[in-house]
């Protein structure tokens, strides 16, 4: 499901977020095909409750205790009604996460000389982390895990993000997270 709109379906007979959250979860249960993800693969990340009764819930969905790039699930509640509800998880029929064959040492280094080869003059990294990518569709493929590298770059400067491919130390993403404006 990309995205559902309704007039709403009740989640909870109370509208503290903590009895929004447990009506939600039971939600994201009973329809796990829908998802294409379950609970047991969602951390919740993101509960904000509005002045105006408003609730959005965000999860994030993990494969092997590592975060999923755009495995997101939404929710968003008024009062204790399901209004609108989407999801980007992907499904988990798709088989299990090969191990890492790159080390973080591999990917940093894999990641400055990408952004070398844009003309771009790497200061310092900032973070790296492991997650997962999934695709689906015509697309699918199994489960990859990836290194995400942070790096600051100066001339020009610049905050990128590059993913880099934890089986084949290949570039799959790289760009500028700093976002201008006038």
């Amino acid at each position: 499901v990309h995205q559902a709109l309704g007039k709403g379906l009740t989640l909870s007979q109370r509208t503290d977020i903590s009895s929004i959250i447990q009506g939600a979860q039971i939600f994201i249960e009973q329809n796990a095909d829908l998802f294409g993800t379950s609970t047991q693969q969602l951390t919740l990340r993101t509960a904000k409750q509005f002045h105006d009764g408003h609730t959005f819930l965000l999860y994030q969905q993990h494969m092997s205790g590592l975060p999923v790039i755009g495995g997101d699930v939404e929710l968003e509640l008024a009062g204790a009604k399901l209004i609108r509800f989407g999801s980007s998880a992907i499904p988990r029929t798709l088989g299990t996460l090969a191990p890492f064959g790159v080390s973080s040492v591999d990917a940093t280094t894999e990641a400055q000389r990408a952004l070398a080869m844009r003309g771009l003059t790497p200061a310092r990294v900032l973070t790296t982390e492991q997650a997962v990518v999934l695709r689906s569709g015509p697309l699918a493929s199994a489960p990859r895990p990836v290194w995400i590298v942070r790096y600051e770059t100066v001339n020009p400067r610049g905050r990128y993000e590059i993913t880099v491919d934890g089986l084949d130390r290949a570039i799959l993403e790289a760009h500028n997270t700093i976002l201008y404006s006038k």
